[in-house]
């Protein structure tokens, strides 16, 4: 099994140095029958260096596992089933991304 993730949204706000120390928070924000999305911020010393939201599903081989068989599988009772106002405008900001940098390169 592995998670390809389908988009990911990242926004940096200031550098990290090389082998500089950080802290990484993740947080599943909501799922559906085939999406995983996890938010995801980088901190040093109290302040965000970078966060991002990545949609990932589950697949073995070519196929698609329902999110509910793997929270079932590891014993995951209570998950984020709302799909708040950043999510929605997420999917629409990959939908116009999708159609402007596949769809239409040459427009």
């Amino acid at each position: 099994m592995f998670f390809p993730s389908q988009a990911i949204s990242i926004q940096f706000y200031r550098p990290l140095k090389l082998f500089q120390k950080a802290q990484i928070y993740t947080r599943i924000s909501y799922v559906d029958e085939k999406w995983i999305y996890v938010e995801q911020k980088i901190e040093r010393k109290g302040k965000i260096v970078a966060a991002c939201i990545v949609k990932n599903t589950i697949k073995k081989g070519r196929t698609t596992i329902p999110t509910s068989k793997i929270m079932n599988e590891l014993n995951i009772e209570k998950v984020p089933t709302y799909k708040y106002d950043l999510m929605e405008t997420y999917e629409q900001e990959n939908a116009q991304m999708n159609e402007k940098l596949v769809d239409n390169w040459d427009k």
